[in-house]
């Protein structure tokens, strides 16, 4: 297979962008719609991984693929929770929430501080998840216990104190 255009990305990475399984990434790859390659992972040549175009992505996720967004993305690809918490709030300002609440909940399970009070706020109001006040709550709660001003202002009011 050809080598891809630079930048690419994993495929759970472009799944998570296109709000699509990782089946649907390589479905994808696989009819041609889609240029992806297997490639050498983290561990070498004994680790392979496949990799997505990061061009071919344009039309599959509802964000303009600028140069600013496009770090973010490859950042996040790294496992970097900054880039992670900033597509979360990209994909939150465009009104994709299930795709924000999947980005924010990615940086918030690695320790991402605003991403846990984002996502916190979207349990809380059933933007992107399944409303569930006690997952909101655990996630405020998480944040505030971590430092997070604004998490403990709504912890503060939302419970009886």
């Amino acid at each position: 297979m050809p080598p891809l255009d630079t930048p690419a990305i994993r495929t759970p990475t472009a799944a998570m962008l296109a709000g699509v399984t990782t089946r649907s990434i390589l479905r994808w790859i696989e009819d041609g719609t889609m240029a992806g390659a297997q490639c050498p992972g983290r561990r070498g040549a004994t680790d392979v991984v496949w990799k997505v175009s990061l061009n071919s992505l344009e039309g599959r996720i509802p964000l303009v693929l600028d140069d600013q967004l496009i770090q973010h993305i490859i950042r996040a690809d790294e496992g970097d929770t900054v880039a992670k918490n900033a597509l979360g709030l990209a994909f939150y300002a465009a009104g994709r929430h299930p795709i924000a609440a999947a980005w924010f909940e990615a940086a918030a399970r690695q320790g991402h501080v605003d991403a846990m009070d984002w996502l916190g706020t979207c349990y809380l109001k059933g933007q992107g998840v399944t409303r569930h006040k006690a997952l909101g709550l655990k996630w405020l709660s998480e944040a505030a216990a971590r430092g997070h001003l604004i998490a403990q202002h709504k912890v503060d009011a939302l419970l009886p104190g």
